[in-house]
């Protein structure tokens, strides 16, 4: 997955050198600063549609509706919030598109083991099965 969007070392390093200017890369301290607060963020904004407007959407568009909704704010944000967690020309499209893919994933493995077996049970095998899938593609 990182090959095919160009985030392996070996396509970063290749933009670094064609860049006009060359970027400093972040500290590990900033990335994790930006990298934590900036998910804390999209988190929160991520959950408002089920906490905001929960019992609506769930009569709207139905449980896994509402969830879809919540997963959507995710990736929606995650890009323009994280993207400068990548280094190099095109960091905003390749993040995103990375995010999407793999957080479409998570979240539809949750949906499906929350459905499927509710509480938590459900929860436990959702985040489970979602992370492990998540981390697989990223990997």
């Amino acid at each position: 997955m990182l090959r095919l969007l160009h985030l392996d070392p070996e396509h970063l390093a290749e933009r670094l050198r064609d860049a006009p200017v060359l970027a400093a890369p972040p500290s590990l301290a900033g990335s994790l600063l930006h990298g934590g607060g900036g998910f804390a963020c999209v988190a929160i904004a991520g959950f408002a549609p089920w906490a905001l407007a929960g019992d609506w959407l769930h009569h709207a568009v139905g449980e896994a509706g509402m969830y879809a909704a919540c997963a959507g704010v995710f990736i929606a944000l995650s890009g323009p919030v994280l993207h400068l967690l990548v280094i190099g020309p095109g960091a905003l499209l390749r993040f995103s598109l990375l995010f999407a893919i793999t957080y479409a994933v998570y979240a539809a493995l949750w949906i499906a083991a929350w459905m499927k077996l509710h509480g938590n049970l459900g929860s436990i095998v959702g985040l489970s099965s979602g992370c492990l899938a998540m981390g697989w593609m990223l990997c």
